[in-house]
């Protein structure tokens, strides 16, 4: 008597999003924020954007994100090599990091609740520590209080306002694993 047993395939799909898989490097930051995430655009080098109804220029996104990758190159070599004195003033994770980043691993979402701050800057509607500030020499008030201007959410998406001011510090941040990068000059320079 022949007995036939029933063959399942199963397909794990993942419960959350996670373009590139296991390619993507995570360093496990502190999500600023909690924005619903969906990529309607692409750039021409493939980075995801979410631009909310918001003037997102791709071409300006990819060239902001060359600039980076060259600054980071320059910097630290390609290889990129982080010296042991960068790693500790400006909080890195890891000593060395991929060039060019994977463009699969990144998304940037452009959020339509932006406002002007009182110095009429482009500011998301999330308070930021008042002592970054006024490391920026500007006093917060509770008319005036201090706002993230860019950040990151989900290891893998940069929150930032239309005008893309602050593009490169979660950037760099991704890439480099460094979670203070402006306390040293030769990242600080790559933010500019």
């Amino acid at each position: 008597m022949n007995r036939l047993f029933p063959l399942f395939i199963f397909v794990v799909l993942p419960l959350g999003c996670n373009p590139g898989g296991d390619r993507c490097v995570r360093y496990n930051f502190y999500n600023q924020f909690s924005y619903r995430v969906t990529p309607t655009q692409w750039t021409t080098d493939g980075i995801a954007i979410d631009p909310t109804g918001q003037e997102a220029p791709p071409e300006r996104i990819d060239e902001l994100t060359h600039e980076v990758e060259t600054c980071l190159a320059d910097a630290f070599g390609n290889p990129p090599h982080l010296p042991d004195d960068v790693r500790r003033d400006a909080d890195c994770l890891v000593e060395t990091f991929t060039l060019p980043y994977d463009r699969v691993c990144l998304t940037v979402k452009i959020p339509d609740d932006w406002t002007l701050s009182c110095s009429g800057d482009q500011v998301l509607p999330r308070v930021a520590p008042a002592e970054l500030c006024r490391a920026k020499g500007l006093e917060p008030s509770p008319e005036c209080p201090c706002r993230w201007r860019g950040g990151i959410q989900d290891n893998s998406v940069i929150v930032v306002t239309p005008n893309l001011f602050l593009y490169k510090d979660p950037l760099v941040r991704m890439i480099t694993s460094c979670n203070n990068p402006w306390m040293h000059p030769s990242l600080a320079a790559c933010l500019n």
